[in-house]
Parts: C-alpha cells; structure tokens; sequence
C-alpha cells in the first residue's frame, strides 16, 4: 500500500508540473477540462475524463488534447528527436548499422516514426544510398552517426519533404 501511495503521489506531482503550461489542470484534457477549467475541481474532470471522453479528445485532437509547440518541436519524451534518434542508437548500434546496410528493419522504422516520415521504405533506401555518408569510419560513435542520420535526411530534396518533424 505504501509502495502505492509513494507510485500516486510522484504521478500527481508529474503530471502537475507537466500540465502547468497547459490549458488544463491535473486532471488532463477532455471533456472534464472544458467543464472545469485549468483551475476548477480536479477529481470531477477526472472523472470525467474517466468515462471514454478523453481518449476520444486525444485521438481526435479536441477538448485541450492538441499538442503544444514543444511537444510538435520536440518528442513526447521531452527531449529533441535528435536525441531521440541519438539514444535509439547508442542502446541498439549494431542493428542500427545493419539496419541502415539493408535499407530496412526496426530502426529504420522507427527513425520514421520519430520524424513523422511519410513512407519508412523511401527512408530506408535513402538512408542504405547514404550508408557510407553516414558510416564514413568503422569506429563511429553513437553521436555522430545520429547526426550523420540527421544531415542525411534534411539535405535530401526527397525526404527533407516527407518527414516533416525534422
């Protein structure tokens, strides 16, 4: 129970300090939002929100679920996609680099997904054309094939285009 409340707390705390900026309070956005407001009765948007009404403001963009300019700029994590992409690498190099010979695989998608790409598969043939552009040496580091990754695709007409969040 203890483990619980210590689990409950640090989360009200969290999403307090993450919802600050916001046009919500503690309780989220969706419908409990609109009806309470940034600074009315938290438990009752909660609630609220609580009965399928969020979750149908976050998939459709509505109810003070729309992502702000960080959030756009930068990754739901909080950090740059750069970064993002920097750690997805330095935890998973080998497969990044057999992912980026092939021109395909998990990283490649989820390069795509962080960059918000149209088409995974062009960027993966981009990137495997690009291969020795972005490995120029055996012994790269994490950092620099991230930002090889990064130069490769926003000097590309092709994807520069197709992955808006760049």
């Amino acid at each position: 129970m203890k483990i619980f409340l210590k689990f409950f707390v640090i989360l009200s705390f969290s999403i307090a300090a993450n919802s600050a900026e916001k046009q919500f309070g503690v309780g989220g956005c969706g419908l409990g939002s609109l009806m309470m407001g940034k600074d009315g009765n938290q438990v009752l948007a909660i609630t609220t929100n609580g009965t399928g009404t969020q979750t149908f403001g976050i998939s459709s963009g509505t109810s003070n679920c729309v992502p702000d300019k960080k959030i756009k700029k930068k990754g739901l994590s909080g950090v740059s996609r750069s970064e993002e992409i920097k750690g997805l690498v330095e935890g998973n190099q080998t497969a990044t680099l057999n992912d980026l010979a092939k021109g395909s695989g998990e990283i490649i998608w989820t390069i795509s997904d962080v960059y918000n790409c149209e088409d995974p598969l062009e960027l993966g043939e981009e990137l495997q054309k690009n291969y020795k552009k972005i490995v120029p040496k055996v012994d790269i580091d994490a950092t620099e094939l991230s930002s090889n990754i990064d130069k490769v695709i926003s000097k590309s007409d092709v994807l520069s285009n197709s992955c808006p969040n760049l």
